[in-house]
């Protein structure tokens, strides 16, 4: 038996009055666009409610093609969002993130959702349909009269009586990706249902929070660049993982990196230093500089670098995730390099101490591994020739190696993270193509790499996994090129399947500004929004407008909810309006060179059309005034 579960609608009456301390700035609250808005996100079943008379209506797509977005109907349903700036899109995925928030009490707003649930076998399969409302909303128990086949209206739940979200609704995750720095994040984005979070972040902002925050000292102050460089480097992983992993994917036509740029990673030395000469070791520092100055050979100072990155790097662990960790660091480093003496071997000596220390005392074997892992990649940077190392942009010493020709060497460097890294990653698609990754490519690699981190952390903590899924995704199309754009929902439904593999059913709301979206979808799947005067949102069903699939994108772009005013830029269209005005007051040329000159502004404009309409303007004035 399966049971596939979504979101299938929503109704937002509009707001409340505030009373619990904190929420007094309501006005502020990004939902105040909504009222009596209602969004179906099912594609498979229209779905409404009446908030005069409480009945709930559901009847069947007619225009619902099973299997359509992949083979194995793992993707259940896909909802876009399509409106200007302002219209609230990103309002409503915010909205659905709250949806599943135990304590409504804090939710100041009059809604209605419906879950889907579907049960089913070799042989039938039947759909329940569980309501949640707002207490002061009625629902009418008539709805549950003539609906579809083999539907039926299991529960309807006040608000009030729910306590416990996992023991009214059956299990589900939501999944919340967006590239923007976010200054506004939902107060609910966080929340739990006993020990299992409801919600996984990874957004920009959710990772820079998890990567750097709950991964170090909750008490301790961070800069911006220390809180951004953790998060560069966490996310170098992520992609790293990914590569490793990228064929169980079989991307066909989307390109991934052949080549890895590596550089030790000495951003918090200045830091480390001050915290040795609090110790008072700060001839350990003076050791680190004498020895490092006279190198001059590439190899030999990257090796140096590299030693000196890992030593800070474990330095900064042992002093802020592993405070409490049974191993004295500083005593450890007065006994590794005494005599004065500091070289890569006497660092390689002092992880092989620790590894010791930590055995003895019986620590987990995956601790001790990430030792192990870490003294794997010195001593393989230790063994490559001096050619494989050259100079870097800042004149600091890089090794570029093939990635699949040497798999092993990034698989220990990822598995030996504790907190963020030690090294600075780059990808390139030859080894002389420096810096040859567009930032639509670099943000494709980002988003895969992010959902495969997700697996991956399901995989190693199954009480995180679950078997139903609503993905919402913002603007994920951003940064892409036009072509790109258009092969975005093709990557994206082929590659979250394969993925997800231990899920049954995976729901995908996301906005967008651009037609090629919509070109892709079925107009079921489409949401209009848009703002009527009073500030208010208006929602318009897909279903209520022209077929999409395949449309031409031309024909999109003359959609009143893309380009309302005009098909060119302002400021072509601006300066075109001053040329006809201009010429519109002129009765006669007052010399050749001033129509020469007005016909050298009509050949800069690219349609066509307009341009010859304004060359005829022009040459009506040649000899006699005209109006």
């Amino acid at each position: 038996m399966k049971n596939k579960m979504e979101l299938a609608y929503l109704f937002i009456k509009g707001r409340v009055k505030a009373t619990v301390p904190g929420f007094e700035d309501i006005e502020n609250n990004p939902y105040k666009v909504f009222k009596d808005s209602e969004f179906c996100l099912s594609n498979e079943y229209d779905i409404s409610y009446n908030d005069q008379t409480g009945l709930v209506s559901i009847s069947e797509n007619p225009e619902y093609v099973a299997n359509f977005f992949d083979k194995s109907g793992k993707i259940k349903s896909v909802t876009s969002f399509v409106g200007m700036n302002g219209t609230g899109k990103s309002s409503v995925l915010e909205f659905i993130k709250s949806v599943t928030n135990p304590d409504f009490n804090y939710f100041p707003y009059k809604f209605v959702a419906i879950f889907r649930l579907e049960r089913s076998n070799d042989l039938i399969a039947t759909n329940e349909f569980i309501v949640m409302h707002h207490d002061t909303l009625k629902y009418n128990s008539e709805s549950k009269k003539n609906l579809p086949n083999n539907c039926s209206i299991s529960k309807a739940i006040p608000l009030s009586q729910i306590s416990n979200f996992g023991e009214k609704i059956p299990p589900l995750r939501i999944l919340y990706l967006s590239n923007i720095l976010e200054v506004f994040s939902t107060r609910f984005s966080g929340h739990t249902q006993g020990d299992t979070n409801l919600i996984d972040d990874i957004s920009a902002t959710g990772l820079l929070n998890e990567d750097v925050i709950t991964k170090s000292n909750k008490e301790a102050k961070f800069s911006f660049e220390d809180c951004y460089h953790g998060f560069r480097l966490m996310e170098c992983k992520r992609q790293l993982d990914f590569l490793l992993n990228k064929d169980k994917f079989k991307f066909v036509k989307f390109p991934l990196p052949g080549f890895i740029e590596i550089q030790p990673d000495l951003f918090y030395e200045i830091e480390v230093n001050e915290t040795l000469k609090e110790q008072n070791m700060g001839f350990v520092s003076n050791l680190f500089s004498q020895v490092g100055k006279p190198l001059t050979k590439l190899k030999d100072k990257f090796c140096f670098d590299l030693h000196k990155a890992v030593y800070y790097y474990l330095l900064r662990y042992f002093t802020s995730e592993a405070s409490s960790a049974p191993v004295d660091i500083y005593t450890l480093s007065n006994k590794a390099f005494e005599n004065n003496n500091v070289s890569n071997d006497r660092i390689k000596g002092l992880i092989q101490t620790v590894i010791d220390t930590l055995t003895k005392i019986g620590m987990e074997d995956d601790n001790i591994a990430k030792y192990q892992n870490i003294l794997s990649v010195l001593k393989f940077v230790d063994s490559l020739p001096e050619s494989d190392f050259m100079h870097g942009l800042n004149a600091n010493p890089i090794l570029i190696l093939n990635f699949d020709a040497n798999r092993e060497f990034c698989k220990n460097y990822s598995e030996s993270l504790f907190i963020t890294g030690y090294l600075n990653l780059e990808w390139r698609f030859t080894k002389y193509s420096m810096g040859d990754l567009s930032s639509g490519e670099k943000a494709m690699l980002s988003f895969f790499s992010r959902f495969h981190d997700l697996q991956l952390k399901y995989n190693k903590f199954p009480q995180y996994n679950s078997k139903n899924l609503i993905i919402l995704i913002d603007e994920g199309d951003q940064l892409l090129h036009p072509e790109w754009q258009r092969e975005f929902l093709y990557y994206l439904f082929d590659f979250l399947p394969k993925v997800f593999t231990n899920t049954e059913s995976i729901q995908i709301v996301l906005t967008s500004h651009s037609p090629f979206i919509t070109s892709d979808l079925p107009r079921y799947c489409l949401q209009y929004l848009e703002r009527l005067k009073g500030g208010v949102t208006n929602v318009v069903r897909g279903k209520e407008k022209e077929h999409t699939l395949g449309a031409n994108i031309h024909q999109l772009y003359r959609d009143s909810f893309y380009m309302p005013n005009s098909m060119m830029g302002e400021l072509a269209r601006t300066k075109i309006d001053e040329l006809i005005k201009e010429l519109q007051l002129i009765k006669k040329f007052e010399s050749p060179e001033q129509k020469k000159s007005y016909l050298k502004r009509a050949e800069l404009i690219g349609e066509r059309f307009i341009a010859m309409k304004v060359k005829d303007l022009i040459n009506s004035k040649n000899e006699v005034a005209n109006d």
